[in-house]
């Protein structure tokens, strides 16, 4: 039975609402990499994924038990989150980059990563290939089959949303603005009802990340992913002491906003890493309110 935490005062010293100071100054690409950041400790918390994608030198071949040194390390990585929660400097990511090679979001990565993520962009060389290669095209005559619509022929072959993420149509810009938005008003409904998604309704907004800063969104996370880590429940009156003053939120707004809202970051899904979401996550509208940021400054 999981141990209970009843009272503030058995919450890990290194936890200190001041360590988030700044919280309401992250941008939308900030606020991206830190919660992906923590979905991953999640990751590694839950379903031990670092016994499993470590290539451990100390661990017997074939074992995926997890060992003391693969805890310590995720456990490194826990309080660095208490102490520094803010940090992005790289040193922050030693458990993705330098343990298990997984390059995290953040220098020129992260920006190419974004800005692909605007609803609308050129489309790359690197999506041709892509399409070439799953269509393929190579092995069949394109002589013959030259008003075939390329997504057509590669629905075909799969039904990964991922796939079917970045549609590509041609636009011809010399029409006029009012024509070329009209035909896409038109084409976008059967677009849609093709490949089976539901287009979002909603939006992200700086707005909605000044609403997760009031509701201690990154410091109710790392509570909680301390307590997975060593197994205890705090129950929601420690969480609501612990993170908010009298007259701010309560148990009723962690129960109906903060923990639905977390639930769903945690999993860190997006349709161009899905096979079957049907329509955008709260990551998707995060990272495209990024890559707006991004496209304003650049």
């Amino acid at each position: 039975m999981r141990k209970l935490i009843k009272n503030t005062d058995w919450l890990p010293s290194e936890f200190k609402l001041s360590n988030y100071d700044g919280m309401d100054k992250l941008t939308a690409r900030e606020w991206s990499s830190l919660l992906e950041h923590r979905s991953l400790l999640l990751n590694y918390i839950e379903q031990g994924h670092y016994a499993v994608v470590l290539d451990n030198p100390k661990k017997p071949t074939g074992t995926e038990e997890v060992t003391q040194w693969e805890r310590q390390l995720v456990l490194r990585e826990l309080m660095l989150s208490l102490k520094a929660p803010l940090s992005l400097d790289k040193s922050y990511y030693s458990i993705i980059t330098e343990e298990f090679g997984v390059e995290p979001l953040i220098g020129e990565y992260i920006q190419s990563y974004f800005i692909d993520k605007k609803p609308v962009t050129d489309f790359r060389v690197n999506q041709c290939m892509n399409m070439y290669e799953l269509g393929d095209f190579k092995k069949i005559a394109l002589q013959d089959r030259r008003f075939e619509v390329v997504m057509d022929h590669i629905r075909v072959k799969t039904t990964k949303k991922s796939v079917l993420a970045n549609y590509p149509i041609c636009i011809n810009p010399y029409f006029s603005d009012k024509e070329i938005l009209e035909c896409l008003q038109e084409e976008l409904p059967k677009i849609r009802q093709k490949i089976g998604i539901i287009p979002e309704k909603k939006q992200l907004t700086k707005h909605d990340l000044q609403i997760w800063c009031g509701y201690k969104l990154l410091p109710y996370i790392d509570l909680i992913l301390w307590s997975e880590f060593f197994g205890y429940r705090i129950t929601r009156s420690v969480i609501a002491s612990a993170l908010y003053v009298k007259g701010e939120y309560g148990e009723d707004t962690l129960r109906k906003s903060v923990e639905p809202l977390w639930r769903e970051i945690a999993e860190f899904e997006s349709i161009d890493m899905s096979e079957d979401l049907e329509k955008c996550t709260t990551i998707d509208l995060l990272i495209s309110l990024a890559a707006s940021e991004i496209g304003k400054n650049h």
